[in-house]
C-alpha cells in the first residue's frame, strides 16, 4: 500500500496499521494573508514555506495553506455601509483573476508534493468571507443584526459568495489536483437557530455537496481558533465524512464526535494548537507520551493525529517529528521509553 492509499483508507474510516499524522501552519502573517493579488511576491513566499515544510516534516497528508489568497480581495466588494448594501455584492465569475490565481496556487502545491500525497484545499465558508471583509476580525460582531434588518439583501450577498465558492471547488479539484476541501466553519454562538438554518446553512451544505461530487473525503473544520465556542448542533448533519474541531475548548471528545456527526467516518485532532501548548512548547518526551495516550484511547480506525486548528508558525519541527516517531513506535509495538531521544 502506497502513501496515498494508506491515508485515504484512514480518512474513509478503515483500519490502518499506522495512524497518519498531519499538522499545518501559516507561511504569511495575518495582515497580508489575503494580499497576494496586489503583492505577487507573497504567493511565492507561501510556496517557499510549503516546500520547506515538506522537506523538514513531510506530513502524511496536507491541508493546503492558501496564504496570500485566503479571502476574496477587499476591492472586489461594493461599499457596504448598511445591510441593504450587501445585496449589491456580485459573484466574481469563472475567469476572474482571483479565481485563476487560486487554481494556479493549487497546481503549484500539487507540484511541490507530487501525486502520492493527499491534499485538501483550505476554503472558508461564504459567510466567513463576508464577515472578514465587513469587520477585518475573527468575530461576527453585528452581522446577525444585518440579517434581521434586511434578510433579502443579506441572503443575496451570501449567495454571491457561494457562487464563487462553487466555482473554486470545481476548479481546484478538477484542474488543481486537490483531493478534497478543508471547509472552515464557525458560528460563535451569535446566530439564532432560525437565522443559521435559513440564511447560512444552505450555502455551506451546497459547498460540501459540490465537493462530494469530486471526492468522498471532505473535511468539515468547526473552528475554535482563539477560544471560539460554537453550537455544534448546527453541523451535526453536514455532508462531510471527516471532522476536525477544537477538542481543547469543548467537551466533545473524539469518540463522541464520531457518534455525534451523522456522516462522520474519521476525526482529525488530538493536540491543542494554542501558543504555549504541548505541540508548540512541550518537551519531545511529553509529546511522545501524549501521542501514545491518543493512540491508546482512539485506536487506528477512523482517527488521524492532528491539532485543533493551525499551529503557531514557530512550532519546532522537532516537536512534529516527535509525534511521527511516537506513532511509529506505537505501531511496531515498542514501549514508550522513559526519556524519549529523538
Amino acid at each position: 500500500m502506497n502513501k496515498r492509499e494508506w491515508v485515504l483508507k484512514a480518512l474513509r474510516g478503515e483500519k490502518v496499521d499506522r495512524v497518519p499524522v498531519g499538522f499545518w501552519h501559516h507561511y504569511l502573517e495575518n495582515d497580508v494573508i489575503s494580499a497576494g493579488m496586489e503583492h505577487p511576491e507573497l504567493l511565492q513566499q507561501n510556496l517557499q514555506g510549503a516546500r520547506k515544510f515538506r522537506d523538514e516534516f513531510d506530513p502524511d497528508f496536507v491541508k493546503m495553506m492558501t496564504d496570500g489568497l485566503f479571502y476574496r480581495p477587499d476591492d472586489s466588494y461594493p461599499l457596504i455601509e448598511k445591510a441593504s448594501d450587501i445585496g449589491r455584492l456580485q459573484p466574481l465569475g469563472e475567469d476572474h483573476p482571483y479565481i485563476e490565481a487560486c487554481v494556479q496556487q493549487a497546481k503549484s502545491v500539487r507540484e511541490i508534493y507530487g501525486p502520492d500525497t493527499v491534499i485538501f484545499y483550505n476554503l472558508p465558508s461564504p459567510i466567513h468571507h463576508l464577515q472578514k471583509h465587513l469587520y477585518g476580525t475573527s468575530t461576527f460582531k453585528k452581522y446577525p443584526d444585518y440579517l434581521a434588518e434586511d434578510p433579502e439583501a443579506s441572503l443575496a450577498g451570501i449567495n454571491a459568495l457561494l457562487a464563487d465558492a462553487l466555482i473554486l471547488v470545481r476548479r481546484v479539484m478538477s484542474e488543481g489536483g486537490m483531493d478534497g476541501i478543508y471547509f472552515g466553519l464557525h458560528n460563535d454562538n451569535v446566530f439564532t437557530a432560525e437565522q443559521y438554518e435559513k440564511f447560512i446553512k444552505p450555502s455551506e451544505i451546497a459547498v460540501l455537496e459540490e465537493a462530494n461530487r469530486y471526492s468522498d473525503v471532505n473535511i468539515a473544520h468547526v473552528c475554535g481558533y482563539r477560544g471560539r465556542v460554537n453550537d455544534f448542533e448546527v453541523y451535526r448533519d453536514y455532508p462531510a465524512t471527516v471532522f476536525n474541531w477544537a477538542l481543547h475548548s469543548t467537551d466533545l471528545t473524539i469518540k463522541e464526535g464520531k457518534q455525534f456527526f451523522t456522516n462522520c467516518r474519521c476525526v482529525i485532532g488530538g493536540f491543542d494548537q494554542t501558543p504555549g501548548s504541548l505541540i508548540h512548547a512541550g518537551s519531545k518526551a511529553d509529546i511522545m507520551a501524549y501521542t501514545y495516550q491518543l493512540l491508546e484511547e482512539n485506536g487506528n480506525e477512523g482517527f488521524i493525529i492532528g491539532a485543533d486548528c493551525t499551529i503557531p508558525g514557530d512550532t519546532p519541527v522537532e516537536n512534529l517529528l516527535a509525534v511521527k516517531t511516537a506513532r511509529d513506535r506505537f505501531a511496531s509495538g515498542k514501549p514508550l521509553p522513559r526519556k524519549a531521544v529523538i
